[in-house]
């Protein structure tokens, strides 16, 4: 057994990052992968009454500036309720989950928009607000997305950030907590190209009409450890 250190993303409160974003880079993320565009109108808006440069494409905005004002009643009153089948708080909750892993460099633009569609589609399938974290439904969540991760390194995130949980009590997970666990996953099609290619026979007895695989194949440690994370 290996014994490299293996680090895990778990949830980052508002406040545990003191970071700056660009101007141009919160618009991409705002209206392009979070389809959130009325936050961006609404916080340019008050940004230039505050005396920013709209102009200023490369224009640092503070996240200790901008996180209080999202929930400001000057924003939210700009805002449409149930944007992309989410309630206004919770939009706000995704954009600074968002903007975390944006400047964490955790996640790309369109991986951000693959988890949040992944989540939403989840939530269309059972028909209520929010999905449960239990093991098969995230997995099978994440699948939608095209990623994967073990059920060991799953079950250990969720016994160590479920606590932490906005609707634990009710054991379910929220799409900017959601977020936070999407940054530990791989892609599939990629882990699935990666495995070891062995040269395959298949013997048939004609008696039985039985398959056989080469012995090799079936005891190669590296690849049945590879291919249990994958299966389902």
């Amino acid at each position: 057994m290996s014994n490299e250190e293996i680090k895990l993303v778990g949830l980052f409160p508002d406040d545990s990052i003191d970071g700056h974003i660009k101007l141009r880079d919160m618009r991409v993320l705002l209206e392009d992968s979070l389809q959130l565009a009325q936050f961006y109108k609404a916080l340019t808006e008050y940004l230039a009454d505050d005396g920013y440069n709209m102009h200023d494409t490369s224009l640092l905005i503070s996240t200790r500036y901008l996180f209080p004002i999202l929930s400001k009643k000057t924003i939210l009153e700009k805002i449409s309720k149930n944007i992309n089948g989410q309630s206004t708080s919770t939009n706000v909750d995704i954009i600074k989950a968002a903007i975390i892993i944006h400047l964490r460099r955790f996640l790309t633009y369109d991986e951000i928009t693959k988890a949040l569609v992944s989540y939403s589609l989840s939530e269309k399938d059972r028909m209520e607000k929010f999905i449960p974290y239990d093991v098969k439904t995230l997995s099978n969540t994440l699948k939608a997305a095209g990623r994967c991760i073990s059920e060991k390194i799953l079950k250990f995130w969720i016994s160590h950030c479920s606590k932490y949980f906005k609707r634990n009590i009710d054991g379910l997970i929220t799409p900017d907590e959601y977020l936070f666990l999407f940054c530990n996953t791989y892609d599939r099609q990629d882990t699935l190209n990666k495995l070891p290619r062995v040269a395959l026979r298949i013997d048939k007895e004609t008696e039985t009409n039985l398959f056989a695989l080469e012995q090799n194949i079936s005891k190669d440690p590296f690849l049945e450890r590879r291919l249990q994370n994958l299966i389902d």
